[in-house]
């Protein structure tokens, strides 16, 4: 069993632990997953990194929304608005885009927390390389419109990195405090192919 397998079941035992149900079924190739608070669902397709990673960041984001969910759904909703051609000032839309970022980052830093608890420490590199990657393909989308090819993006980022053109920096560790898993609108992963 590979370092990834083993953290899916040891999320998984986490997340069952703390009331949340995941599994994992068949889906269309540009949905990573789902998650609505209560269960988290992946795609049986994906490879076991990529649903080790996005498990980990839907339990965080999952986190994120348990702990102040008027907030969240308020940055989600101004998010949405300024997206708007009629509301495409782009100091607003940039402010939001800034609150996206910021919630995106403390989602990360408790997957983060959890990879170090479950004692998947060394897994944390490849985590952080892969969602910084995934919110700056995201802030490409929420800017233009038009999500990029997720494969050609990550590949075009990673020899970034490679290159030494792009740091990586990795998520710290975020504690988790306590939290009562609620139900939410059903929130898609996904990843434009």
């Amino acid at each position: 069993m590979t370092s990834h397998q083993q953290l899916i079941a040891r999320l998984e035992t986490w997340a069952a632990d703390h009331g949340i149900h995941v599994s994992k079924r068949e889906m269309t190739i540009d949905k990573a997953g789902e998650f609505d608070g209560l269960q988290i669902v992946l795609n049986r397709d994906y490879g076991v990194e990529e649903r080790a990673y996005y498990l980990a960041h839907s339990l965080g984001s999952i986190l994120g929304w348990c702990l102040d969910r008027d907030r969240v759904q308020q940055m989600f909703d101004e998010l949405e608005a300024v997206k708007e051609p009629q509301n495409r000032e782009s100091a607003r839309l940039e402010s939001a885009i800034d609150a996206y970022r910021q919630f995106e980052t403390m989602t990360s830093e408790f997957a983060v927390q959890l990879l170090v608890e479950l004692g998947f420490r060394e897994l944390v590199p490849g985590y952080s390389n892969f969602f910084r990657a995934d919110i700056e393909a995201m802030t490409v989308f929420h800017r233009t419109g038009v999500a990029p090819v997720w494969r050609e993006f990550f590949r075009r980022w990673n020899d970034g990195v490679r290159q030494g053109e792009r740091n990586v920096i990795l998520f710290a560790p975020r504690p988790i405090p306590s939290f009562q898993p609620i139900r939410i609108e059903t929130q898609e992963v996904l990843q434009q192919q």
